[in-house]
């Protein structure tokens, strides 16, 4: 008898939980049609309460579904898929894990699987990713579709060469991160001149949200938007000015190659 499951979830971390929000909420597939497995009882509980299925191992996950999303660290690739060789032989595999290459994936597992690579980000929690994805060891296009289908219930999808995935994690992957940090030192700045902590955070946040659609929906390029704020001898010029001097461009530059340079270490 044929297994009722079709999609399962190595791990039950935020961004397995986000993928499957994502699922649950466009209706692409039924919560009885979904798995997972995770090492923590509690969020296996947490799953189970939402009317998934819960696997009692990898093995027994890799067994029940066609495909299956690795959302594990990839520090632990190797300990985890270097046992499910027997139970992965025609699968789906589609990967979230960052610097991990498909071909060493199929490595571990002795072959016979197809892989998809993702990068999400973590807006992914909200609807509002961004993913960039890849054709792997074996994967077909319809097996590329069908991982663009399912991401694109919770972002926006963009496909990429597989080579191109360590470099592109600075860009959407880690880059949540230092949007926050540059809102963190508006709002602080706020907060010291007087304004409520709270306040500053959702002003700065808000400007982010209304900045970013601005590039995406207004037709202009960074540099005209950029113009469009900076009066002649005005306030923004003038701040903008300290950016140059402190070298942003180089701090930003420097930071993205650091983020691409560890997924490269991390990469196998």
């Amino acid at each position: 008898m044929s297994s009722p499951y079709k999609i399962g979830f190595l791990g039950g971390g935020n961004m397995a939980g986000a993928i499957i929000k994502g699922i649950l909420g466009s209706a692409l597939y039924p919560p009885e049609t979904l798995c997972v497995f995770d090492i923590s009882e509690e969020k296996r509980s947490f799953f189970s309460s939402q009317g998934l299925s819960v696997a009692e191992s990898e093995e027994a996950l890799f067994s029940r579904c066609d495909t299956v999303f690795l959302c594990v660290k990839p520090q632990v690739a190797p300990d985890i898929l270097g046992k499910l060789g027997a139970v992965s032989k025609g699968k789906l595999l589609i990967t979230i894990m960052a610097g991990i290459s498909s071909g060493y994936i199929s490595e571990l597992l002795g072959g016979g699987v197809r892989v998809v690579r993702a990068m999400p980000n973590t807006p992914l929690l909200l609807g509002s990713g961004t993913v960039a994805l890849s054709a792997g060891v074996g994967a077909e296009e319809c097996d590329v579709a069908l991982a663009e289908t399912i991401f694109s219930a919770s972002g926006s999808v963009y496909r990429i060469p597989e080579e191109k995935m360590n470099d592109v994690i600075p860009v959407n992957g880690s880059s949540p991160a230092f949007f926050y940090l540059f809102a963190k030192y508006i709002a602080d700045f706020g907060q010291a001149c007087g304004f409520d902590r709270q306040a500053s955070i959702e002003m700065a946040a808000s400007t982010m949200v209304g900045s970013g659609k601005m590039m995406l929906e207004s037709g202009y390029s960074p540099e005209e938007l950029i113009q469009m704020v900076s009066s002649p001898g005005g306030t923004t010029l003038k701040g903008l000015e300290a950016f140059y001097q402190s070298d942003l461009e180089q701090i930003v530059q420097h930071a993205c190659e650091e983020t691409a340079k560890r997924a490269y270490e991390l990469g196998k």
